[in-house]
C-alpha cells in the first residue's frame, strides 16, 4: 500500500498536480528539497510546502523524479532510489542527478520525505 501511495504522488508530482500531491501528505509533513531557491532546505506544513511549490515553478521550466526502485523497509517507511532531472528556467542549466528518498508515514500520508546516501540506499536494498 505505501510503495502504491508513493508511486501515485510521484506522479502527481511530475504531472504539476499540487492539489493531488499534497493530498498524499499528513498536515505536519516535513519536505526536504534539493532545488529550492528559497534558503531553507526543509518545508515544513502544507502552507510552507505551497510556498516551496511555487519556488519551483519559477525557478525551474522542468522538473521531474524518474522512480527506479522502491520498497517498504520498515512499518510505515519506504526507500526509493530516484533520478531528478530538471531544466533551469533562466539558466538553461540542464541537471540530472540520481537520489534516494526515505519517506515515513502516518496513517498512510507522509510525514516526513528525506534525502538519503544513494549508495548506502542501494546496499539496504539488496
Amino acid at each position: 500500500m505505501l510503495v502504491e501511495s508513493y508511486r501515485r504522488a510521484v506522479d502527481a508530482f511530475n504531472r504539476r498536480d499540487l492539489a493531488e500531491w499534497i493530498a498524499f501528505m499528513d498536515e505536519n509533513v516535513e519536505i526536504e528539497s534539493r532545488f529550492s531557491r528559497l534558503g531553507d532546505t526543509r518545508f515544513r506544513g502544507h502552507a510552507s510546502i505551497r510556498s516551496w511549490w511555487e519556488d519551483l515553478g519559477d525557478a525551474w521550466d522542468f522538473l521531474e523524479v524518474v522512480l527506479e526502485d522502491i520498497r517498504e523497509v520498515a512499518p510505515d517507511e519506504t526507500l526509493a532510489l530516484i533520478h531528478l532531472n530538471g531544466r533551469g528556467r533562466g539558466s538553461g542549466l540542464e541537471v540530472s542527478e540520481p537520489a534516494a528518498h526515505r519517506v515515513k508515514y502516518r496513517n498512510g500520508k507522509w510525514l516526513q520525505l528525506s534525502y538519503v546516501d544513494r549508495d548506502a540506499a542501494e546496499r539496504e536494498l539488496d
